[in-house]
């Protein structure tokens, strides 16, 4: 139990930031299928720069790609959804589609809370097919108080498979840095695509009842009869 308590958030720091510029390649020839849950297929791949794999995560998700990408760029309400994180803020604005991005994680005893700064970007390949990708920068923020952690790659490619459905590809590689051995983060990391997934689907639902208008009681009451 303590370990499932002491790593899922090392795993969880990858949801909130990271790095990649390349563009979207949907063929798995350089990775290795690891599991499939819920409907989420899961892959890995070594990397040459980082002891740490990385991980991707593939699925097709029964909701709008607008509802999808309003959950997703939503800041302010990451931690609503996305497993320990305690904070995600805008930094700076640097453009209309990129922006640098501070995120907190809580961490459990006797871990120290890790942070992320990175640059994320927004490109729009088609309509509404979605590349978001971001890279970790050095300096701009600077938190005493908690471990900074690498995230050397993030990206997250959305597409609508139809007019109810999207697809999604998220590849992630980080390093939360300290002393954690990195066997065990990838040992751990191979939940965070299904992790993510479920808290994002759970978060769409939840948006989409506060939508829905709430039915005064005297006026239900008056129906009735």
């Amino acid at each position: 139990m303590l370990k499932r308590l002491i790593y899922g958030p090392l795993i969880i720091l990858i949801a909130m930031s990271g790095s990649a510029s390349a563009e979207p390649d949907p063929s798995t020839e350089d990775w290795s299928y690891w599991t499939e849950q819920d409907g989420v297929q899961v892959w890995r791949r070594e990397h040459k720069d980082s002891e740490v794999i990385a991980v991707r995560g593939i699925a097709t998700l029964p909701y709008k790609i607008d509802d999808v990408f309003a959950v997703m760029s939503d800041n302010a309400r990451s931690p609503e959804w996305v497993p320990m994180v305690e904070e995600k803020t805008t930094v700076r604005q640097l453009d209309r589609d990129s922006r640098i991005e501070y995120a907190r994680v809580k961490m459990p005893w006797p871990l120290q809370d890790r942070y992320t700064v990175a640059m994320g970007s927004l490109k729009i390949r088609a309509k509404n097919t979605y590349w978001i990708s971001y890279q970790s920068v050095d300096g701009e923020f600077i938190d005493p108080d908690r471990i900074r952690a690498r995230l050397e790659l993030s990206t997250f490619y959305l597409r609508p498979e139809d007019n109810t459905s999207t697809y999604m590809d998220i590849t992630l590689l980080s390093d939360p840095k300290g002393s954690v051995p990195k066997f065990v983060v990838n040992t751990f990391q191979k939940n965070w695509p299904v992790q993510f997934l479920a808290g994002l689907r759970r978060q769409i639902e939840k948006v989409k009842q506060e939508k829905v208008p709430k039915r005064d009681p005297e006026i239900a009451k008056s129906l009735a009869h």
